[in-house]
């Protein structure tokens, strides 16, 4: 039980984190629609690739991830932004592979889905839909790890409202 408490623990701080991500990397993905230029489009565009072709290990495919993840936040061209993105990175980078190890496979179409709806608002410049694609995505990551399996039985994690 004392084992259960501490993944408890775990991913009642990788929500937090979430929450954070969200409003970081929605306002990010809208002024980098706004701001980007066709190198930062192009850099998204690899890191998505990379991130299609990661999924060896769960290390890898995190890392690729954030290396998605990150290249969205520098496109804002806002230094403040990605700092606190940089900041998060380590402290996230872990717990998202604990919570891979420990939760069911995800849906690596829909993933990949939403993280291409996100590229394609950027290319185009729709600043609105970046945003809301970048929320509805970090919104379900949230959603899927609120929910926990232990055994047979489900538990809701509910962290503390920050919002």
């Amino acid at each position: 039980m004392n084992d259960d408490w501490e993944v408890v623990l775990r991913r009642a701080n990788i929500i937090s984190a979430t929450e954070a991500r969200i409003a970081i990397e929605s306002e990010a993905a809208s002024l980098g629609a706004k701001r980007r230029t066709p190198q930062d489009l192009l850099t998204i565009h690899r890191a998505l690739e990379q991130r299609a072709r990661r999924t060896e290990s769960k290390e890898e495919y995190v890392d690729a991830d954030m290396q998605f993840h990150r290249a969205v936040v520098a496109a804002s061209n806002n230094t403040v932004l990605l700092e606190l993105f940089d900041s998060f990175v380590p402290r996230l980078r872990q717990s998202m592979v604990e919570v891979l190890r420990l939760s069911a496979p995800l849906d690596s179409e829909t993933d990949h889905g939403a993280h291409l709806a996100l590229v394609e608002a950027i290319a185009t410049q729709d600043s609105t839909s970046a945003a809301e694609s970048s929320h509805a995505h970090l919104e379900s990551l949230k959603a899927a790890l609120t929910v926990h399996q232990v055994g047979s039985d489900t538990a809701l994690i509910s962290p503390a409202p920050c919002h």
